[in-house]
């Protein structure tokens, strides 16, 4: 915008100099093509000028688009669903975790509530309905909660991960496996 208004006033300028110059050159041809030359350098040590703040906008326009955080394993989500903000590992080995709730309160005796499992198995495989293959999964209702079921010492080789589906009680059965959330095993 600024080298438009800068052309805008200079270009004009120019424009109508150069129609002064004309009506001038009628009556000294020599001295007037001396005088139209600097205007023409004004306008491009100007552009010149404001082509840095334009390389400087656009940098400054990635930096922030690339700190943007991705959207949320919840987001856009109208049934119960988790998302773990924190997997850490206790002093003797047992997962740590925090997750929030979305669209329901935490129960596991009668409601909705956590099914923790490593990665190596689906969240359709982490409840009393899961499909064949099967695993420990930890289900609770503590939004704050330290694993007795998931620890490092019996994590299986292929878990890279923790992950969270929404349980439901009384079978603890899954009712949406699509909707899961992991978080790296800190190392």
């Amino acid at each position: 915008m600024l080298a438009v208004g800068a052309f805008l006033v200079f270009g004009r300028g120019g424009d109508g100099d150069a129609d002064a110059d004309e009506t001038e050159q009628t009556d000294a041809p020599d001295e007037t093509s001396a005088e139209t030359d600097p205007p023409d350098e004004t306008i491009a040590s100007t552009t010149a000028a404001t082509e840095p703040d334009t390389t400087e906008a656009a940098t400054t326009i990635a930096q922030s688009t690339t700190t943007t955080e991705p959207p949320g394993a919840c987001d856009g989500v109208n049934e119960p669903c988790i998302e773990l903000t924190r997997v850490g590992v206790a002093p003797g080995g047992a997962i740590e975790v925090t997750w929030e709730p979305f669209n329901f309160e935490p129960d596991v005796i009668a409601g909705f509530h956590a099914h923790l499992y490593w990665n190596d198995v689906t969240a359709e495989q982490s409840g009393n309905n899961g499909a064949p293959g099967s695993r420990e999964w930890d289900a609770h209702d503590e939004t704050i909660h330290t694993s007795s079921l998931l620890v490092i010492g019996t994590k299986p080789p292929a878990a890279t991960e923790v992950c969270v589906t929404v349980g439901l009680a009384p079978n603890h059965n899954v009712p949406n496996p699509k909707i899961f959330d992991c978080l790296p095993i800190p190392e």
